[in-house]
């Protein structure tokens, strides 16, 4: 993946976002082709301080001026309604969410939603294994899916 200039202006944003609300810190962030992954770091919530809707709405809002603008279609909606909160309780959880973001550019290969993404890497990403050649067609230990991929819809 490479650094466009709609990734851009979604980066300028997000690292705008203290400028609007002085009481957040900003943590690891990552813009991927079909989404973002960000922390926020909120300071203890006092009198007149928006909270996370506010500060995600307008990222969304501001972001999407700026795609618009980039793209010459003003008005278009760029993001889903709605977005995914996790609160981080300890610096293990922070520290594997900082990992997670920070590899997930490396995912996009395995993605289902890219739309490069070849065949070959279908067949790597649930673990499939070139026949059998000595006639034994039973499923072996290995033949598994990947772990982790449970919930994941299989066609």
């Amino acid at each position: 993946m490479r650094a466009n200039a709609l990734e851009s202006a979604v980066q300028a944003c997000w690292h705008d976002l203290p400028e609007h609300y002085p009481q957040i810190m900003l943590d690891a962030f990552v813009v991927m082709p079909n989404h973002v992954h960000g922390i926020l770091i909120l300071a203890p919530e006092s009198a007149g301080q928006h909270g996370l809707p506010e500060i995600a709405r307008a990222f969304k809002t501001f972001s999407a001026r700026r795609i618009n603008e980039i793209r010459r279609t003003p008005g278009q909606p760029v993001w889903q309604r709605g977005y995914h909160e996790h609160i981080i309780r300890d610096e293990a959880s922070l520290a594997d969410i900082r990992e997670y973001i920070a590899t997930n550019p490396a995912r996009w290969a395995f993605d289902r939603e890219n739309p490069d993404r070849s065949a070959d890497v279908d067949a790597v990403r649930v673990g499939l294994k070139p026949a059998r050649t000595d006639g034994d067609h039973r499923a072996t230990p290995g033949d598994a899916d990947v772990p982790g991929d449970e919930d994941e819809q299989r066609s």
